[in-house]
């Protein structure tokens, strides 16, 4: 008997202000990526930040930057005020007290090209908002949130940070840290940084929320941009989450293109929590997303939001998705709607391997969702050393360059549902399962390959229904079949 996903109800997020609705999530091989705990924690974060977002009726101080200062302004509030800001302020910005409000107005700058400083700075403060305002120019970091602060940003724009001149692999944009968090709404904008875009780090978290109301207190909608950065454009790390989600209305948007490096990258024990949200994640000199070091992420659309989910991945300068070092994803689309794609990239689609776990599931036996893995320079998904790949959703791997399924190593590749798989026109095997690996198919349809359309060998284990359509196979005689499967000698060399 062949070993299925199951799912298990949890705590979800669709009842915030409360944190109590019901839903499934999948309980992965790993075990489920998402607690009741963690969508607990997310809402006293949101309701926690929203509470200071008016103040308390405290004082609003005023600043003309051309007359005054921030510094003096501040030197004066008291928690609960709120400090008015209009010009561009050539100074560094230290928040030193509790519940304050920095307020630009929309179109308020603060400019640290003339200071040896990060721009704005918040350590060890909590219920600080920061909204309608751009900080750029700054010197190691945009701006600066540790040492267990609390923040809200609101329409934020954070641009063209420097490197620290005695640290050529500083110049963050938007740096959250030391057991710190953040709420991030309206148009967060984290571009052309020297280092990353956003860096979450040290046990931190950040979450991303639109179209939502807690406490009589509406979020607007959402939109998370971090390009053309020096760095990732969202990196998380460091056993901390990032969690991005919207309740109603129009999906939080998450954009994360033209970096120097992956466009996110959620590393060393770190978890990515991502529900009603479309990511676009393109044209990234390294990969589109990098999920590694023990790390998870999981994706989710369905009746606890009702939401859909896409994911952009294409044209990449390494692999549209990697998953790598005993990570996971997972993909759950609960009757609504999931689209990944990823195509176009210069190595591979989708690549895991070194004990990592992918799973595309769904509760429907005939799930709506798709996977599109094409054009990619090397292979459309591969999945190596002891890595497991497993879904529901309907795939397309057509005109990558080399194998469209590459497995290798004591893998196991599940695609037993009878949901349409298509894998045609790649420029090597259609799909390769070699040194161990456990290939298990149904209704999918291998044709056109550049070599054979199926081959295996080293040991490996393979097998299909006769409803699947497959062209030329080879086996290398110590091929284990099952089902339908055969293996004649049929190589294209």
């Amino acid at each position: 008997m062949r070993t299925r996903f199951m799912t298990t109800s949890v705590m979800v997020a669709s009842l915030l202000m409360s944190g109590w609705a019901f839903a499934q999530i999948p309980n992965f091989q790993r075990g489920q990526v998402i607690t009741a705990g963690q969508l607990n924690r997310i809402v006293n974060q949101v309701n926690s930040n929203t509470s200071a977002l008016g103040g308390d009726g405290g004082t609003t101080h005023t600043v003309d930057c051309s007359s005054g200062t921030i510094a003096d302004a501040m030197s004066q509030a008291r928690p609960g005020d709120t400090i008015m800001i209009t010009g561009t302020c050539n100074e560094a910005v230290v928040v030193d007290k509790d519940s304050i409000t920095l307020d630009g107005g929309g179109s308020a700058v603060i400019d640290g090209a003339d200071i040896d400083h990060w721009a704005v700075d918040v350590t060890g403060r909590q219920q600080v908002n920061i909204k309608g305002l751009t900080v750029q120019n700054g010197h190691d970091t945009g701006i600066m949130i540790t040492e267990s602060s609390g923040v809200w940003l609101q329409d934020v724009t954070v641009r063209n940070t420097r490197h620290h001149k005695d640290y050529d692999t500083e110049g963050q944009g938007i740096f959250v840290g030391h057991s710190s968090s953040a709420v991030l709404t309206g148009t967060i904008v984290a571009d052309g940084n020297a280092g990353n875009g956003i860096m979450v780090w040290q046990s931190s978290s950040a979450l991303v929320v639109g179209n939502f109301t807690p406490r009589g207190s509406p979020f607007p909608q959402a939109s998370v941009r971090a390009n053309g950065n020096g760095g990732h454009g969202i990196f998380v790390a460091g056993s901390s989450s990032f969690t991005a989600f919207s309740s109603f209305g129009e999906n939080t948007a998450i954009h994360a293109k033209t970096n120097r490096y992956s466009g996110i990258s959620v590393e060393h024990s770190s978890s990515m929590m991502v529900g009603g949200t479309d990511i676009e994640a393109t044209n990234n000199q390294g990969n589109g997303l990098g999920i590694g070091g023990a790390s998870s992420a999981q994706f989710w659309g369905g009746a606890a939001i009702s939401k859909t989910i896409s994911g952009l991945f294409d044209d990449n300068g390494g692999s549209g998705i990697v998953v790598w070092g005993s990570s996971f994803m997972g993909v759950w689309d609960d009757g609504m709607t999931v689209s990944i794609k990823a195509t176009g990239n210069m190595w591979n689609g989708l690549w895991m391997g070194g004990g990592s776990e992918v799973a595309f599931d769904s509760p429907a036996s005939e799930s709506t969702s798709s996977l599109v893995f094409s054009g990619n320079g090397t292979a459309g998904i591969s999945v190596i050393s002891n890595g497991t790949f497993f879904s529901k959703f309907a795939i397309d791997v057509m005109n990558n360059s080399g194998n469209g399924i590459n497995a290798w190593g004591n893998s196991y590749v599940d695609l037993y549902t009878s949901v349409r798989k298509t894998i045609t026109g790649n420029g090597g095997d259609g799909i390769a399962a070699w040194n161990g690996v456990s290939l298990d198919i149904d209704v999918v349809t291998v044709t056109g390959s550049g070599k054979s359309d199926i081959s295996a060998g080293i040991g490996s284990r393979i097998g299909w229904v006769s409803g699947s359509q497959i062209g030329s196979v080879y086996c290398d005689g110590s091929v284990l079949v099952f089902d339908n499967a055969a293996c004649p000698d049929q190589y294209v060399d």
